[in-house]
C-alpha cells in the first residue's frame, strides 16, 4: 500500500526525535488530531519495538503529511502544499529505493505540470 516504505520513517519522526518531552515531530501530529496514535508509536518506538512503532503510523497521516501514489496523486498533494503557503518539499524515496530517478522524475514533472519549481 501506499505508505509501507515511509511507515518506518514516520515512525522514527514521530516516536524517537526528541525525549518524550520535546519532540516537535510528535507535538505537530498531535495538533493534527493524532495524539492518541502519536502516543501509541512514540510508546512502541522508545520500547524499541520499531515494527509496532510503524504500524501504529495512521495511514490517514501519511496522506497527509507525504506525497504518495501515482502522479496524478503526487501532483494534488504538491498543489495541497503550494496553496497552504509550503514552497519547499524534501523528496525521500526510502532506503534502498531502486526508482528513485524515476520518483524524483515524477516530482519534477508534476511540479512543472503545477507551474511550480523544481
Amino acid at each position: 500500500s501506499a505508505g509501507r516504505q515511509v511507515r518506518p520513517y514516520a515512525a522514527l519522526y514521530l516516536g524517537g526525535m526528541g525525549s518524550r518531552r520535546t519532540n516537535f515531530y510528535h507535538r505537530l501530529a498531535c495538533q493534527m488530531g493524532y495524539e492518541a496514535e502519536a502516543d501509541q508509536v512514540q510508546e512502541h518506538f522508545l520500547a524499541r519495538d520499531y515494527e509496532r512503532a510503524a504500524a501504529a503510523v495512521p495511514q490517514e497521516f501519511l496522506e497527509r503529511t507525504c506525497l504518495l501514489g501515482t502522479e496524478t496523486d503526487i501532483a494534488a498533494g504538491l498543489a495541497r502544499l503550494a496553496a497552504a503557503g509550503i514552497d519547499t518539499v524534501s523528496i525521500n524515496p526510502g532506503p534502498g529505493s531502486a526508482g528513485s530517478p524515476d520518483l524524483l522524475r515524477t516530482v519534477a514533472h508534476a511540479a512543472a505540470e503545477l507551474g511550480l519549481r523544481s
